[in-house]
């Protein structure tokens, strides 16, 4: 029992992590459809100070929007933290116009929250 609740809690973890590399995979390929099906229905937006409570297509199109002008060139995972039901990352985006830090929180396997700022 206890080996068979330990790959439970193993196989969550992993999952988790693949969520959110997919997530910057796809951010990376400008692969925004994807992105959205990634959305919670509700996700607070957040770009340095302006903060917006936006449907998970509207935080696609912002995102869309802040990365038309930046070419990302690689991404590195930084920080984590999970707890029952969610998760969060904090990931270094190297672009060709500077480095961004991105924070996602999932609830589930869904990214309820994004924020970005300078690196």
């Amino acid at each position: 029992m206890k080996k068979i609740l330990f790959l439970i809690l193993m196989t969550s973890g992993v999952l988790k992590a693949q969520d959110s590399g997919k997530f910057l995979k796809s951010l990376q390929a400008n692969n925004y459809g994807s992105l959205t099906e990634m959305m919670a229905s509700d996700v607070t937006y957040c770009e340095k100070e302006n903060q917006q409570f936006l449907t998970g297509k509207e935080a696609s199109d912002k995102l869309k929007s802040f990365f038309a002008t930046r070419n990302i060139t690689k991404y590195e995972n930084i920080h984590s933290g999970e707890s029952k039901s969610t998760n969060y990352k904090v990931s270094k985006i190297s672009t060709d116009k500077g480095s961004v830090r991105i924070f996602l929180y999932f609830e589930g396997d869904k990214v309820s929250e994004v924020r970005l700022d300078d690196y």
